[in-house]
């Protein structure tokens, strides 16, 4: 797929390093513009965001962006099967779709990840050639092992209702034996599991000087709830800015959410960035 600046949509596929990478563009694709690259989360909040994602896609499109929204390999459109992914080839897969950005339009992709989306975006600005043009980073998932044991408890009511009593810790055993375990429809093959577990946004590589935004969301800011959800303490040269949004986590609710809040803010925080390229 080339971007098209032509039309307002297209959808085609990018070649990655694995098998080819499913990509929609909302938007024309003018050199001039703003590109976003939009990066979903993981497994069953990766459906539960779809709607969310859509619909940045086209309030980000109204005001003169050009959104791409990419399937990992593995999953949607893409090629591949979800038990051969990994994060590792996932982050191949955002460099693959950001290097090609980066050649058509003035300037590199700004990135917009969810959850573990978010994740993947902060350990790979650091490995790509041309940094991107701005990190916005909604709810990252900070520690995989916690994120893959609230994962795993999804498997124990599959157990249940098949009349087995399998938790996290033997879904986890049986991996660490080599074997692929199901979970709420997907197969997480023994190197996913291992790369999850590994992941920790604390001790990685801090993202590049980039405009980087950290939102946290919560149910109800009134209420003044301890702050759970931090940038790492090492990532301070990078300049995080910090928005604390009222939102229901959108990412975990199966009847489809598409937050307001979330929406204005991050159109806001780009609509900043690109004042700031424009005005140089």
């Amino acid at each position: 797929m080339v971007p098209d600046a032509e039309v307002d949509f297209a959808a085609g596929y990018i070649g990655g390093a694995n098998g080819p990478l499913f990509v929609v563009q909302v938007g024309r694709a003018d050199p001039g513009r703003l590109s976003v690259l939009l990066l979903p989360p993981f497994a069953e909040e990766m459906n539960c965001s779809r709607r969310f994602l859509v619909g940045l896609a086209r309030r980000l499109s109204a005001v003169g962006c050009c959104v791409f929204l990419l399937d990992y390999y593995g999953t949607g459109d893409s090629g591949g099967r979800f038990a051969d992914a990994t994060p590792d080839r996932w982050r191949g897969d955002v460099a693959a779709v950001h290097d090609r950005l980066t050649a058509h339009f003035d300037r590199p992709p700004a990135w917009v990840g969810v959850r573990l989306g978010a994740s993947l975006g902060a350990l790979s600005a650091s490995t790509v050639a041309r940094p991107p043009s701005a990190l916005v980073l909604i709810q990252p998932v900070t520690s995989g092992r916690s994120f893959l044991t609230q994962f795993l408890r999804l498997g124990l009511v599959s157990a249940l209702a098949g009349g087995r009593r399998e938790g996290p810790k033997d879904l986890l055993a049986r991996s660490v034996a080599g074997e692929t375990v199901r979970v709420a429809g997907y197969d997480l093959a023994p190197a996913m599991v291992s790369a999850l577990q590994a992941l920790d946004l604390a001790t990685a590589m801090p993202p590049p000087a980039t405009r980087l935004v950290w939102y946290e969301l919560v149910r109800d800011i009134a209420a003044d709830p301890p702050r759970r959800l931090r940038p790492p303490s090492a990532w301070g040269a990078a300049a995080p800015i910090e928005r604390l949004l009222e939102s229901e986590p959108f990412w975990s609710i199966q009847e489809p959410q598409v937050p307001a809040t979330v929406l204005d803010a991050v159109c806001e925080d780009l609509a900043a960035l690109d004042r700031s390229w424009v005005g140089r």
